[in-house]
């Protein structure tokens, strides 16, 4: 076999890999599915930072501050792997009960609004620093990008069940909306993994964490490109077979 054989090989190799993602991709990436997806996110942000402003009891404060305290020290204490398993399975946890159609969404407002009240209690409670602003250590979060990740997760794991309950109410693509959600599970999966890396670095790093920013963006730009390409080819209307 010719060097140029080897290369004609891994060109192929390559183009069958893509293809099959481009398969799953295009049934995550329709407009109906990212309008969903958006609605449900944005959602989602403003729950979270709406958490962050509204007033809550002194003696909520003192508790959410002790087992916040308790929380950081065990995790602070672990070591790095056992950091990102500890953070994914506390969001896998979530990620889980939210994708039981209609009751997830119910789970990701309250989830939301109760995360932003942890970050207004830490903050008056002084957990943070001094005079720390709830509203602004909510939005500071999103320096680093795994807010915006593990956010994006549970909204895909939402919209998607959301167009598969539409899709049993409608009695009309019920199948394909069931092989998208599947799909939706596993990409779930996968953000929540990526979000806890990221967040884990947060431990090694905060300038790290920060620039980890430019490839979560890079992937944000491909996947809108491939979205633009699936609806030119007509690929994110009518899902394949899987």
């Amino acid at each position: 076999m010719t060097p140029l054989d080897d290369l004609n090989t891994i060109q192929s190799g390559i183009s069958s890999r893509v293809a099959f993602l481009d398969k799953y991709l295009s049934r995550l990436l329709t407009k109906t599915q990212i309008y969903l997806f958006l609605g449900v996110l944005f959602t989602a942000l403003a729950l979270f930072l709406l958490g962050t402003i509204v007033p809550m009891p002194d003696s909520a404060i003192q508790v959410l501050n002790q087992q916040y305290a308790n929380t950081t020290q065990t995790i602070t204490a672990a070591p790095l792997y056992i950091k990102w398993a500890t953070i994914v399975a506390n969001n896998l946890h979530i990620a889980l009960l939210e994708m039981v159609p209609v009751l997830g969404l119910i789970i990701i407002a309250v989830s939301s609004f109760d995360t932003g009240q942890l970050i207004h209690a830490v903050a008056l409670g002084g957990s943070l620093y001094p005079g720390a602003n709830p509203l602004v250590v909510g939005v500071e979060l999103f320096v680093f990008p795994h807010a915006v990740v593990e956010f994006s997760a549970y909204a895909l794991a939402i919209s998607s069940s959301m167009l598969f309950v539409w899709a049993l109410i409608r009695r009309r693509g019920a199948k394909e909306a069931a092989k998208t959600f599947l799909v939706a599970i596993g990409g779930t999966f996968i953000l929540l993994a990526v979000a806890g890396f990221l967040e884990t670095l947060l431990y090694v790093s905060a300038l790290f964490a920060a620039v980890m920013w430019f490839p979560v963006v890079y992937v944000v730009i491909k996947l809108r490109r491939k979205a633009i390409q699936f609806e030119t080819e007509g690929l994110n209307s009518t899902p394949q077979e899987l």
